[in-house]
């Protein structure tokens, strides 16, 4: 009794991750990189060799056991850019593995040959590290051969197999007249009877049809290695073969592909590599991203999605696994924008711009803030950030150190209405110019004194006071800074002390314009309009009993002045007690404020 176990499709020459569609009966069967299984040995025209892995899908479901038909692909990515391998895949061939129950070990190893090969080059194909052979059943091996010629040169092969240096001829493929001819070797292994399912009999011959040989006879008892070569004897490229082996074997029992285990990765990420069972030797595939191909737990750091094949050898029972890493690009944003904050907001935001992929929706975390999905921050302060991107997957990406800068809109200007005087001196000092700004802190030579927006400051010393003014939008890092002198003189010492700005505008503040003199006679004292016109002179303004001169911002006529900048011209005789100087002359402007 048998009972179908494993039925494959398998297509030779595939790129590692192309996708690509087949059709066996008209179902579609997808090959891709998950499928490989074994290794295919490749000899190019200097006999090198390269192993590659070839694709096998699993098709139990798609075969009827009569009439299979696999029709060959046909769309426009398929077409190769070399003239004489018109197909990625260059061939498809349906094996069908039948269990006979009778028989509690089976195995079976299927080997590609792909030949572009000059004539007279002998092809020898090393069947190596396969499971142990018991030859006391018949050993299947089926050989399909393709051979073709070129510019009408027939390619003829002269087939031998080789044990242990013994060389066995099995017979000669010769093509037809047309130049072209196939042998496809096929057969049923039922009741431990070897059986072709062509015209291909149970012996040792190897022909144009016949291409079923019984091993047998030849293989010692648990081989698990031997060679069968050609030598072209005329003909030219190409030449596909591919070999069948059914045999039973002290190994246990195993899948044709083995179950494909499935890991998640995120770009730049490690994975250790986990076999399902125990061997003595271990050999992975491919190496390049793997810290040790030959470690039963290698750690693999793949950069794209990568299908890691193991062969796995346990005291010479050979079998493949397979470990699929997905690997997740990480979110990179295209672009990140920050714009800089008006100091004393908060009004700076970033703006991030994903680079969209496969794997959205993304989630979007400020300074290991809650994920939101939101793509802008606004209302930040100044200060340094981090984005963290983080896509449906969980991968990651972050941008460290982006910077909101702080624009200060504060424009710092201090007023003192004196800037010189006698002591005891009184001034007022006044932030009404100042702008942008809604806090204010003043120093006199460094000491904090207040934080009015003007006020009155009494220098009771002689001496030179720097006076600064810090003015800031709610915080003290959005600030402007300004200073200026003021002069206060021994009491005495000789001299007037002229203010530059006063406000004659009814409030009570600095109404007055005054004009002090200290131990001198006042001569002349005129004030000038911006076209020269004098508008007042000394004889026509107010003294007080302490020698203060007053001047109310009015026109000798009694009419109000407007507000700008007006000249002046003053000249004091000092007293000869406190000063040698005699007479001085002052000249300035004066700004009148309303």
């Amino acid at each position: 009794m048998f009972i179908l176990k494993f039925p494959y499709v398998h297509g030779t020459k595939p790129p590692l991750n192309n996708e690509f569609n087949v059709k066996l009966n008209n179902s579609s069967i997808v090959f891709d990189s998950t499928a490989q299984t074994t290794r295919k040995f490749r000899y190019d025209d200097s006999g090198l060799i390269d192993s590659i892995f070839i694709i096998s899908k699993n098709v139990t479901d798609k075969v009827n056991y009569i009439g299979n038909t696999i029709i060959w692909p046909n769309q426009a990515n398929m077409i190769s850019s070399l003239s004489y391998t018109p197909y990625v895949y260059s061939s498809f061939f349906l094996v069908i593995i039948y269990e006979d129950t009778s028989m509690s070990k089976t195995s079976a190893s299927i080997f590609i040959t792909d030949v572009n090969q000059s004539s007279n080059i002998n092809l020898s194909c090393n069947y190596a590290g396969i499971n142990p052979i018991y030859n006391n059943q018949d050993i299947a091996c089926a050989i399909m051969n393709n051979a073709s010629c070129e510019g009408g040169v027939i390619s003829q092969f002269q087939t031998t197999l080789q044990i242990n240096s013994t060389n066995f001829s099995l017979g000669t493929i010769s093509p037809t007249a047309n130049c072209q001819n196939s042998m496809q070797g096929s057969f049923t292994y039922q009741n431990n009877t070897l059986t072709g399912l062509r015209d291909d009999t149970n012996d040792n011959v190897v022909n144009n049809t016949d291409a079923l040989v019984n091993l047998k006879t030849y293989l010692p008892n648990l081989s698990s290695n031997f060679n069968i070569f050609q030598q072209q004897s005329t003909g030219d490229r190409p030449i596909w073969q591919t070999t069948i082996l059914a045999y039973t074997t002290p190994c246990p029992a195993r899948g044709f592909n083995d179950t494909v285990v499935k890991h998640t990765l995120c770009q730049g990420q490690s994975i250790t590599l986990n076999t399902q069972s125990v061997g003595n030797t271990y050999t992975w595939y491919p190496t390049t991203t793997l810290n040790n191909a030959t470690a039963a737990n290698p750690i693999a750091t793949p950069t794209t999605t990568t299908n890691y094949i193991v062969s796995i050898d346990s005291l010479g029972c050979k079998h493949t696994e397979h470990v699929l890493v997905a690997v997740t690009p990480i979110p990179k944003a295209d672009t990140i924008i920050a714009n800089n904050n008006i100091c004393g907001g908060p009004s700076g935001s970033i703006i991030v711009k994903p680079n969209h992929g496969a794997y959205e929706p993304y989630s979007y975390s400020l300074n290991s803030a809650a994920n939101v999905n939101d793509t802008s921050f606004t209302n930040l302060n100044g200060g340094n950030y981090n984005v963290l991107v983080t896509d449906v997957r969980g991968c990651t990406w972050q941008s460290n150190n982006l910077v909101i800068k702080d624009t200060i809109m504060v424009n710092a200007i201090v007023y003192a209405f004196a800037t010189r005087g006698v002591a005891p001196f009184t001034t007022q000092l006044s932030a009404t110019a100042t702008t942008g700004a809604n806090n204010y802190n003043w120093y006199i030579n460094n000491q904090y004194e207040s934080n009015a927006w003007y006020y009155d400051q009494t220098f009771t010393d002689s001496g030179v006071y720097n006076i600064t003014l810090i003015a800031y939008n709610n915080i003290p890092t959005c600030a402007d800074t300004t200073t200026l002198t003021i002069t206060v003189l021994p009491q005495d010492t000789a001299g007037i002390f002229i203010p530059n700005v006063f406000s004659p505008n009814g409030d009570g503040v600095n109404d007055v314009y005054e004009i002090q003199i200290k131990n001198a006679e006042l001569e002349l004292f005129e004030i000038y309009d911006r076209w020269g016109v004098v508008i007042i002179k000394n004889e026509e303004l107010k003294t007080n009993s302490n020698g203060i001169i007053n001047w109310t911002g009015r026109t000798t006529s009694g009419i109000e002045c407007s507000a700008g900048t007006y000249f002046y011209v003053i000249k004091i005789k000092l007293d000869e007690k406190y000063s040698k100087e005699g007479v001085k002359e002052y000249k300035g402007f004066i700004t009148l404020v309303r």
